[in-house]
């Protein structure tokens, strides 16, 4: 791969959107390479800084029992009762992590959308 290419997918990783395999490469080549190591730190400052400088977007009120809903027709609502057999009143903690992972990315994808 060209430093150019190597500098693009730099680009896409710090933004979460290079595929494992172009990952892979620019590591291998970062690892060797002085200049597209600086580039790659670079774009994930920036990436950073973008994603840090924006205000927060609370997402939209049903969101959180679409997830929810989603989570138990995927793996069963068995998956989501405790020992004792009640359900936990915020989910299992794999539910939690999921829900405010899919909050943070409509709160990101709103706020690109906004910007266009």
């Amino acid at each position: 791969m060209t430093h150019d290419e190597i500098e693009a997918i730099a680009a896409l990783d710090a933004l979460g959107a290079a595929t494992p395999e172009e990952a892979r490469a620019m590591s291998a080549h970062v690892a060797s390479c002085d200049s597209c190591r600086r580039a790659r730190d670079e774009y994930a400052e920036a990436a950073t800084m973008l994603v840090t400088s924006l205000d927060p977007v609370p997402p939209p009120a049903t969101l959180r029992e679409r997830i929810r809903n989603a989570a138990v027709a995927a793996a069963g609502p068995a998956a989501f009762r405790r020992r004792d057999g009640g359900v936990p009143a915020g989910g299992t903690p794999a539910l939690r992590f999921l829900v405010i992972r899919s909050e943070l990315h409509v709160d990101c994808t709103q706020n690109h959308q906004r910007a266009r």
